[in-house]
């Protein structure tokens, strides 16, 4: 047996302390800010055994997201694995830009793409009176989803449709908010991610077709009856695609209503609204 600081500072020395510290944060069942209070805890041979399990995986460049099944996002926590895109750092901008755009709580909230339900899940939690959808066309994300919703206690108000996108969303009630953090990797760029990217994201998640942009297009290409009078639809894009996606959604009608930046200072989230259409006298 050994202590927490033997694991931590004199062994695995290839793995980075950041990931050691998630991983003793995890076995131990506790803040990862709070492993320095731990050095001298002694690990059982089970927490050992876990945790070495753990360094072999990290060496050959699996995500610590997926060694540990957990990620924290916004103000919760989710699970995951290889069957979901792990919630990025960056997709925060993206709550951010919903709640400062609708200060007052929204009816119902439409997440396409849903992946591991992070963003769907989180704006319920901010907006308790609301309802959402969260649409994917991979069922095993679907039940990621589910499976984050009754974690995070919002299940009661989330609801699942397997779906290509719009095909097989119904036209009901409108929503007041659409969000979506879409695949916008072109696929020429696919071979040249991380090999923890390549080989642990599920591809479908990334790959946003010849030139990274199919989404948006099937995005902005709405149906009517799916957005609500003043409503806005929420992306988040890619570095340098913000032109271009501006572009895509223009000529179908929509209107750029805001952009934010990330903590990089990219443009990493649109906000948009359909324009008006004014009638004829």
């Amino acid at each position: 047996m050994y202590t927490v600081r033997h694991f931590l500072y004199t062994i695995y020395k290839d793995i980075a302390p950041v990931d050691k510290r998630y991983f003793i944060a995890h076995v131990l069942q506790t803040d990862i800010a709070q492993v320095i209070n731990h050095l001298d805890t002694v690990l059982s041979d089970t927490q050992a055994r876990t945790l070495q399990t753990y360094c072999h995986r990290r060496l050959q460049a699996e995500p610590v997201d997926t060694i540990t099944g957990t990620k924290a996002f916004w103000q919760g926590h989710f699970l995951v694995d290889k069957t979901v895109l792990s919630p990025r750092a960056d997709t925060e901008t993206l709550m951010e830009a919903v709640i400062d755009c609708c200060p007052y709580p929204p009816a119902h909230i439409l997440d396409m793409g849903t992946g591991s339900g992070c963003i769907v899940i989180s704006l319920l939690h901010h907006y308790p009176t609301a309802q959402g959808v969260a649409v994917d066309i991979s069922t095993d994300a679907l039940q990621m989803a589910q499976k984050n919703a009754r974690l995070n206690q919002v299940d009661h108000r989330l609801h699942y449709i397997h779906s290509d996108w719009w095909q097989r969303l119904p036209v009901g009630t409108p929503f007041d908010i659409i969000v979506s953090n879409p695949p916008y990797i072109a696929t020429k760029h696919i071979a040249n991610l991380q090999p923890e990217v390549q080989k642990y994201d599920p591809i479908q998640a990334l790959d946003g077709g010849k030139d990274g942009l199919y989404a948006y297009r099937v995005l902005a290409n709405m149906p009517d009856g799916m957005l609500s009078d003043g409503g806005y639809m929420v992306v988040e894009c890619g570095v340098g695609q913000h032109a271009q996606v501006i572009e895509i959604f223009t000529e179908k009608g929509w209107v750029l209503h805001a952009q934010r930046a990330d903590l990089s200072h990219i443009i990493r989230v649109q906000i948009y609204q359909k324009s008006k259409k004014i009638e004829k006298k």
